[in-house]
């Protein structure tokens, strides 16, 4: 969780510059916070206020994206555009924006086709929180009325990558570092770019000195 000084930062400047709720996303590098970010903005608002929709959910599936990858003799991380399905996102958000529950998806590769099964419903709130690193890709970025852009330092988000994936997912340490370069060169080539959109940027490389910027009113 995030210090209390920093959330009621946060909170407040969301209250007093969306009084009438609207739609915030929350982007940026691997391991800088997203996630836990969206949740405590939950948290600060209160669920029958807010809610945290996953933009993940809107992905294509890691074994089509090796397809793809074959195809094109290039290899897809998590930060490139075409991880994302994008009329799907385009018309999911805009439904969230438009104040409709939308759902939950779950997608799976069969045969050479990508199916998509709803696993769940999320319901509209007064704030809705999209949190996700590839969330602004293909103009979705322009339906947020705030955009919270997470950052930290290379070196701080391979360690983090190094715990989190290797130590409590046992994922094989070298395999994460043999990826991590390309994954940080494409996060800088195809996410970086939104941090000159972003209302707010984070930068938590020093877990305990998190700097917090605020650029701009939306």
């Amino acid at each position: 969780m995030f210090k209390q000084d920093i959330m009621e930062s946060i909170i407040g400047f969301i209250k007093k510059n969306l009084p009438n709720g609207g739609t915030i996303c929350v982007t940026g590098c691997g391991r800088a916070g997203k996630t836990t970010l969206a949740n405590d903005i939950v948290l600060g608002f209160g669920k029958n206020e807010s809610g945290r929709y996953p933009f993940d959910c809107l992905h294509t599936p890691i074994e089509y994206r090796r397809k793809i990858m074959e195809s094109r003799g290039i290899v897809i991380t998590g930060s490139h555009p075409d991880t994302v399905i994008k009329e799907m996102a385009l018309k999911t958000i805009k439904s969230i924006k438009n104040g409709e529950d939308v759902p939950i998806y779950e997608s799976v590769l069969v045969g050479n086709d990508v199916e998509y099964k709803t696993i769940g419903m999320y319901r509209n709130k007064k704030y809705n929180i999209i949190d996700g690193l590839t969330a602004m890709h293909h103009s979705v970025g322009k339906l947020y009325d705030i955009v919270i852009f997470m950052e930290c330092d290379e070196k701080t988000e391979l360690q983090r990558r190094l715990l989190k994936e290797g130590y409590e997912r046992n994922q094989n340490p070298e395999e994460i570092m043999k990826v991590f370069p390309l994954r940080r060169k494409q996060y800088e080539e195809y996410v970086l770019v939104y941090k000159n959109d972003a209302t707010i940027v984070i930068n938590t490389t020093d877990g305990n000195n998190i700097s917090i910027t605020f650029n701009k009113t939306p």
